[in-house]
């Protein structure tokens, strides 16, 4: 069968194996594009949720309010979070602090994940099975530890690794909330996780003691003399988190604060790069390890004894 060209219509003369060809590759084609451009179709989100930490270390209440827009390839994240802590790291107390977060994601893979129970400034809330997020946070307050700091978030399927430091928010002092670590696992009612948590005190207008010592090849900086200086936290713990009423959750922490684990952590891995060649130069100082009297000792025995750590939450769980 085939089209005749007429004068009145001027139609072409098409071969019908052509037009089914033609059709054929459209029937084909069409889901696809109906997908991309659901896909691609912008989608905006608010939450607003309270916040309740009670545990050993840390006791607050609080509000957290997020906001993203964005599609199934690329999201754009804002937050705001205010609390009050009757007691938190480096054994502060009654007091307020504001978190604000801004943060992007670009995402990639097919939608077949389950949405993220926790939203933050370095994680997104679509269906893509892999991304890469960062975040830039402001943490302030009216005790003297305000400071900028960072994060970044592969997402890999169901697993999230985020890493947040002070360096990433361009600051690389060392003080304060100085590093966090959290590796996830998830499903669309609960999350699994190993978290670390380090915090160190004031190190600025500190004097860096270059002499070589055991346990201290590049010297050491004294901050006990700084304020929250005589007390460093190094937490390692699990964490279980459950999602009930829609956007809201529970969960439970239980750890270690260890000033061995943070002197593995921020002083070998991260200041003496052990896991790096040799031949690299070491710029990096060692925070001594303090006693039960905030005291610098450099031995595992002379170190504060580790202390037992849980912490309960209702829509927290934040890394610091």
């Amino acid at each position: 069968m085939y089209f005749v060209k007429t004068d009145d219509f001027g139609l072409k003369i098409v071969n019908s194996s052509s037009m089914n060809r033609l059709l054929f590759l459209f029937f084909l084609l069409s889901p696809v594009v109906v997908f991309c451009q659901n896909r691609w179709k912008p989608n905006a989100g608010i939450k607003a949720t309270l916040l309740v930490t009670f545990g050993s270390h840390q006791n607050s209440l609080g509000i957290k309010l997020d906001s993203y827009v964005g599609n199934d390839f690329v999201q754009l994240n804002a937050g705001i979070t205010t609390r009050y802590f009757l007691t938190n790291l480096g054994n502060r107390s009654d007091f307020g602090e504001l978190r604000l977060s801004a943060g992007g994601v670009l995402m990639f893979g097919k939608g077949k994940n389950s949405v993220n129970m926790d939203w933050d400034g370095a994680l997104h809330q679509s269906k893509s099975e892999y991304s890469i997020g960062y975040a830039h946070y402001w943490y302030l307050d009216r005790l003297g530890t305000s400071q900028r700091s960072g994060a970044w978030n592969l997402g890999i399927q169901r697993i999230d690794i985020l890493m947040e430091n002070d360096v990433f928010g361009g600051q690389a002092k060392d003080r304060f909330r100085t590093g966090g670590l959290i590796v996830s696992y998830r499903d669309s009612l609960y999350k699994a996780s190993v978290g670390l948590m380090i915090w160190t005190g004031e190190t600025g207008e500190t004097t860096w003691d270059r002499t070589a010592i055991p346990g201290a090849p590049n010297g050491y900086r004294d901050l006990t003399s700084r304020p929250f200086g005589k007390l460093n936290h190094g937490i390692l713990y699990g964490e279980l988190k459950h999602r009930f009423v829609g956007v809201q959750t529970a969960g439970a922490r239980l750890g270690w604060d260890s000033e061995q684990i943070r002197h593995i952590f921020q002083n070998k891995l991260s200041h003496d790069l052990v896991l790096f060649p040799k031949k690299m130069v070491r710029r990096t100082p060692h925070y001594p390890r303090l006693d039960e009297s905030g005291n610098n000792v450099f031995s595992k025995k002379e170190a504060r004894k580790p202390r037992f750590y849980f912490s309960t939450f209702l829509n927290d769980g934040l890394p610091y």
